[in-house]
């Protein structure tokens, strides 16, 4: 039976090496392989959202926007997923993809939720001045 060939895999050890294996082969641009060690621990946990949201990090930094949008997607229906993160990230897919109406809706939801420390990036990214100053003058008193 399927569920109990995975079952071996719940456990947090083996779940947590599987993870870091797949960021570091990340890190030295080995994409498929982190992309396959993610995708074989969504088999085990489907509805992660820290999962859905690195395989969708990888799947971007490989070029493959569609698959990061959908994976930034799914996380963003789980209750627990960081809303604001899987925003700005899907936003620069469908900016990449040159989808702008899609990205600006995402960036704005994005920056509704609240500080944001791409603000500068956003600015960049869309041509735009930042969304928010900094705040009063660092010289100024009460």
């Amino acid at each position: 039976m399927e569920r109990e060939a995975q079952a071996p895999f719940l456990d947090p050890g083996v779940f947590a090496a599987l993870i870091t294996r797949a960021i570091t082969a990340c890190e030295h641009g080995d994409y498929k392989a982190a992309i396959a060690d993610l995708t074989f621990a969504l088999n085990t946990a489907p509805w992660n959202p820290d999962l859905l949201y690195n395989r969708g990090l990888v799947l971007e930094a490989a070029g493959r926007r569609e698959e990061a949008i959908s994976d930034y997607t799914r996380a963003l229906r789980i209750a627990e997923a960081d809303r604001a993160e899987l925003l700005y990230r899907r936003g620069r897919c469908h900016l990449a993809l040159g989808r702008i109406e899609d990205a600006t809706c995402d960036i704005k939801a994005h920056l509704a939720a609240g500080e944001s420390p791409y603000e500068d990036e956003i600015g960049d990214l869309l041509g735009i001045a930042p969304y928010r100053t900094a705040g009063p003058s660092a010289g100024a008193t009460a």
